[in-house]
């Protein structure tokens, strides 16, 4: 995902996020469509 070329997810999300915060903020972001 990015905004204004950006990406807004940082480098690190992997390490700092649960798999369940991933995939909520992936369902967050979906429903943004």
């Amino acid at each position: 995902f990015a905004v204004d070329g950006r990406s807004v997810m940082p480098d690190n999300y992997g390490e700092t996020l649960t798999d369940e915060q991933v995939a909520n903020l992936v369902a967050y972001l979906a429903s943004l469509r």
